[in-house]
């Protein structure tokens, strides 16, 4: 009786402490330790108990960890485990068209081989196909790869 007690509250523990640590380790070691406490129920208390154990004590899981979580948006560590804004912003660069193949620009970066440049007030990632170019320097557009333009030293 006291492996399954024990058992069923390390799952509580577990699935508590999940909240702070992510990634699911512990939500999986807290099911399994549920399922254990469940199967050693079986002997004792026949399949009724076994599964009023598991279900039951999922229950009180669910109800714990629901109030950890409105528990713990009044605390002054909610800025560390709730996000409390959406992403807005937009990448860099731009994706290219062939519109810009023979065009002049001007590196923002250095090219070592790869970095950002300007053509057409715009800003593009790149590829130099004359290696090193330090940054301001000329450059001409050849060609699109993919996501990234390759270029070339005036």
């Amino acid at each position: 009786m006291a492996e399954i007690v024990g058992l069923a509250l390390l799952a509580l523990v577990l699935a508590s402490f999940e909240i702070l640590v992510p990634g699911g380790i512990l939500g999986i070691l807290a099911v399994v330790s549920l399922a254990m406490a469940s199967y050693l129920a079986y002997e004792p208390f026949g399949l009724g108990g076994s599964v009023l154990l598991f279900l039951g004590t999922g229950i009180v899981i669910a109800v714990v960890v629901y109030f950890e979580f409105k528990l713990l948006a009044k605390t002054r560590f909610r800025n560390r485990f709730i996000l409390s804004s959406a992403v807005t912003g937009k990448s860099e660069s731009l994706h290219s068209t062939d519109e810009v193949i023979d065009a002049e620009g001007v590196t923002l970066t250095a090219m070592a081989p790869t970095g950002m440049i300007l053509v057409n007030d715009q800003k593009f990632e790149a590829f130099s196909r004359s290696g090193f170019l330090s940054k301001n320097q000329t450059i001409r557009v050849v060609a699109r790869d993919n996501f990234r333009l390759i270029i070339e030293k005036i």
